[in-house]
């Protein structure tokens, strides 16, 4: 999990079912955590970032709202004041470009 200011990114990389669920617990435990503080979630601006080359049929919710799923097969990272290519985004995750 990573926070920053009122923002959370959960990730996992996925290997097998039981990823899916961990991952689906988490999501769930936001939830919970977020009612008991009285925090509002942003349902619509959530949705799943699926990288890589290895599909799951896996629909992931918040709040008994499905989200919506983006593919990427490239991501393009750019953080201040360092860049990181496209050549050497490759070395770092195995990604083809």
């Amino acid at each position: 999990m990573h926070l920053f200011a009122d923002d959370v990114k959960l990730y996992l990389k996925i290997f097998s079912v039981i990823d899916i669920d961990q991952l689906q617990g988490a999501l769930n435990d936001l939830v919970q955590w977020a009612d008991l503080w009285q925090l509002s979630l942003s349902i619509d601006k959530c949705c799943v970032l699926s990288i890589g080359k290895h599909k799951f049929d896996a629909i992931f919710s918040v709040g008994g709202v499905a989200l919506g799923v983006i593919l990427a097969s490239l991501c393009l990272v750019i953080y201040r004041p360092f860049f990181i290519s496209m050549i050497s985004l490759q070395r770092l995750t195995g990604v083809q470009i």
